[in-house]
């Protein structure tokens, strides 16, 4: 850990003067050319630009100014960005109010934003995520950078020349840091008891400010976090938010008084006059300086965009290029989330988008990949049925005219090219082929089974129930070798996942906040962790780690196989409605085989493997004849005994 020092150039005793340069409500003034230097003042439910002096430039206030927090600004395309906490979104304008822009959406609580005018990205902030993210202009691409051991972040400003990013953390032990703007090399800079509420974070010349609104003072160091020095104190009625600075004036906003305060740098230490700039309508919180005269920004993403085909993320000794990748990872989490399909990657403690977002389906549950094929396969619970899709959306129903009651979870046995289901309404496991012509109840009378894996070696199905007697059974791909595995100390058992080359068992219990492991019979259990307020869906493996979609953070949980290192991540640019099925898919896996590797079944016939040895060749249609080694009934039939 950084250590700061900490030296106050003075402590100030006078009591803070304040005049008043503007009127409650300023009067528009009539449409002329933007001025070269404005104040954008966050006021609630609009966005007003005024001059220094308090004359009004224009107000921006339209569907999209409903709770404006965070501003930033382009000079070069004369754009205004604002994050607005009640519609969840960060939005764009021109600043005489025209071409309002959505860019990014379906946030919980953005809060600081920040624009780079070299790569022409927008950073921000979520406080309730708790993530550090950057998006396009067009939000066709998000990219969380920051999503681990934060608490409240703040505001957040860039240095693109030097490839920084600043951001304030608030929380029971406040603290600012910095990263590249990548999102490498995170270091804490200020940190300690004496550190607040700080708000307003910027740079002029070679040093940060901030403001701190229970501290009641305005501080600053170098960039480095040190040399770090008490700029101003005020009285305990002040509470200041946004803050800009230029080399002749400090402005800063007070949402208590309602008030833009202006103090000049060069005013004495021991005079604390705070001139007022304007009154607010309402509750003002950010606020940024617009200046015609801004120095260009130059850095590795300046031209041609680094040379990255979708973005660029400018670091102290060049850049990285980040975005939807177009070559497809070794390893992708699929996720349902928002009635979308999202493949990420788990890159730099942060989720990653890997493929474009899934549309297609109309309300996706639950998704497994066949490794062979690389299709996704969706239980859609609007149309009641199972659904074969491409990673680019193409889909066909694999059962097109029979719809399923409640089906919960999905997997699929390649070999065999059959999918097995849970179905909570009809407490069944079902099995129908991937053509769709084949369908059958293997397993009836169950209690909400729920979360469902293969061993397809051993043709063995595993399911956990979380019903009224709920258990952790397996059974034979035909039906026969029932065995419950656990039904001890268990509650709700939701997400269950197997590691197949280890063969132990994991599940997790969304009611007992624990994650269990144990062999595939059912032996030598043994608890990973219990995690405090956790409500595990789907569970798989990532790598060295057990990862799982979670009910109570809304975002995605993991802890490494040894139940160490526990944390939470947050998907690009959304905010979780509910993370539903979750399915980990590994090119680098092996295939397994399985005794319906190499059979003799016909065409009218499904292989279902016994063990790893047998199998039965089971009728599509009708009943087999073993005088004649078919099947006797050629009619379709959706559903046999």
């Amino acid at each position: 850990m950084r250590r700061q020092s900490h030296i106050p150039l003075f402590v100030a005793l006078a009591v803070v003067v304040v005049t008043t340069i503007e009127a409650m409500d300023p009067t528009p003034t009539t449409k002329a050319a933007i001025p070269d230097k404005f104040l954008i003042v966050a006021e609630t439910t609009s966005l007003r630009l005024v001059t220094p002096n308090g004359s009004l430039v224009t107000t921006i206030q339209n569907t999209q100014t409903q709770r404006v927090v965070g501003v930033a600004h382009d000079v070069d395309t004369q754009t205004v960005f604002w994050t607005d906490t009640a519609l969840k979104a960060i939005f764009s304008s021109n600043v005489d109010g025209t071409n309002v822009r959505t860019i990014v959406s379906r946030l919980v609580i953005p809060s600081g934003v920040a624009y780079d005018p070299s790569a022409k990205h927008v950073y921000f902030s979520d406080s309730s995520l708790n993530v550090i993210g950057v998006a396009t202009l067009d939000g066709s691409y998000s990219v969380p950078l920051i999503s681990t051991d934060l608490v409240e972040p703040r505001s957040i400003i860039l240095q693109p020349s030097m490839g920084y990013m600043y951001w304030i953390d608030l929380g029971s032990k406040a603290k600012i840091e910095r990263a590249f703007m990548s999102g490498n090399n995170r270091m804490a800079l200020i940190e300690g008891y004496d550190l607040g509420w700080p708000n307003g974070l910027t740079i002029s010349g070679k040093r940060l400010y901030w403001i701190d609104g229970k501290a009641d003072k305005m501080e600053s160091s170098d960039l480095d976090g040190n040399n770090r020095q008490v700029i101003l104190t005020f009285s305990a009625n002040i509470h200041p938010f946004g803050m800009a600075i230029t080399s002749e004036t400090i402005y800063f906003t007070d949402r208590y008084a309602r008030v833009v305060y202006g103090r000049p740098m060069s005013d004495s230490l021991s005079k604390l006059e705070l001139s007022v700039v304007m009154r607010t309508r309402s509750t003002p919180y950010g606020l940024s300086l617009y200046r015609a005269d801004e120095s260009a920004t130059v850095n590795r993403c300046s031209q041609n965009n680094g040379d990255c085909e979708q973005m660029c993320l400018a670091e102290p000794t060049g850049r990285i290029c980040a975005g939807v990748s177009c070559d497809e990872p070794d390893t992708i989490i699929f996720l349902v989330v928002n009635d979308e399909i999202h493949g990420y990657v788990l890159r730099n403690g942060a989720l990653q988008p890997a493929i474009a977002p899934i549309t297609t389906v109309k309300k996706p549950l639950s998704v497994t990949v066949d490794p062979t094929t690389k299709m996704l396969y969706v239980m859609d619970i609007t149309d009641r049925a199972i659904v074969e899709v491409t990673k680019d959306g193409q889909k066909r129903l694999v059962l097109d005219d029979h719809p399923l009651s409640h089906a919960e979870n999905i997997a699929v046995d390649y070999v065999s090219k059959v999918l097995y289901y849970t179905d909570r309404a009809t407490n069944i496991i079902g099995v129908v082929s991937v053509k769709g012509d084949w369908r059958k109840t293997l397993i009836g009378g169950l209690d909400k089974p729920r979360g469902l894996k293969l061993d397809i070696a051993e043709g063995m199905i595993y399911w956990s129930n979380w019903g009224s007697v709920p258990k952790i059974e397996r059974v034979s791909m035909t039906g026969e070798r029932r065995q419950v595995l656990v039904s001890t100390l268990i509650v709700w058992p939701n997400g269950i996942t197997l590691d197949l080359a280890k063969r132990f068992l994991y599940w997790a219990d969304a009611r007992l906040d624990r994650i269990e492991v144990c062999n595939f019979d059912g032996t030598n259990r043994r608890l990973i962790g219990t995690y405090s307020q956790v409500h595990p869906y789907a569970l798989d493996i990532y790598g060295d780690l057990l990862i799982w979609s979670d009910w109570q953070h809304n975002k995605v949980g993991s802890v490494n196989i040894d139940g160490g290192n526990f944390k939470v991540f947050v998907a690009p640019h959304v905010s979780f409605g509910r993370p539903a099925g979750l399915s980990v898919y590994n090119s680098s896996a092996p295939i397994a085989t399985s005794a319906c590797s190499n059979n003799d079944c016909s065409s009218n016939q499904v292989c279902v493997p016994e063990n790893s040895a047998l199998y039965q060749c089971v009728c599509k249609f009708g009943n087999y004849n073993p005088s004649t080694g078919k099947c006797d009934r050629k009619e379709k039939i959706k559903d046999s005994p």
